[in-house]
């Protein structure tokens, strides 16, 4: 039992930093959301358009930027006397949460795979 209390207060923190981003309205563009991931955006970018979660243009599938974690913003890139406008891909708070829990568990089955618990 006491050792259940201490892992409650020891996961609390965490629980809170996740209902708070989960929560949040705000947006990250590729290289917070990899910073915030603790991984690099050309890793989390491979590793997402691998999983079909984006792509090769780095654009979501429409099914998760239905989900609510993407969003597309519109940008005005200035070369000389010309705009050029593109849509940037941004992670949402809701997205930021779900790539967590997807990184853990494909982490997980990879982990599996090596040592033999899971069969290809």
């Amino acid at each position: 039992m006491a050792t259940l209390k201490a892992a409650v207060i020891t996961m609390q923190p965490k629980a809170d930093f996740y209902d708070h981003v989960a929560g949040s309205e705000a947006l990250f563009d590729r290289s917070d959301a990899a910073k915030l991931l603790r991984t690099g955006p050309k890793r989390l970018w491979a590793s997402l358009r691998e999983w079909k979660v984006v792509q090769a243009s780095g654009t979501p599938y429409q099914k998760y930027y239905d989900f609510g974690y993407f969003r597309l913003v519109p940008v005005l890139v200035h070369k000389g006397e010309y705009s050029i406008p593109y849509q940037q891909t941004m992670v949402t708070g809701k997205g930021l949460a779900w790539l967590k829990a997807l990184m853990d568990s494909q982490v997980m089955s990879s982990k599996a795979l090596v040592a033999g618990e899971v069969q290809p």
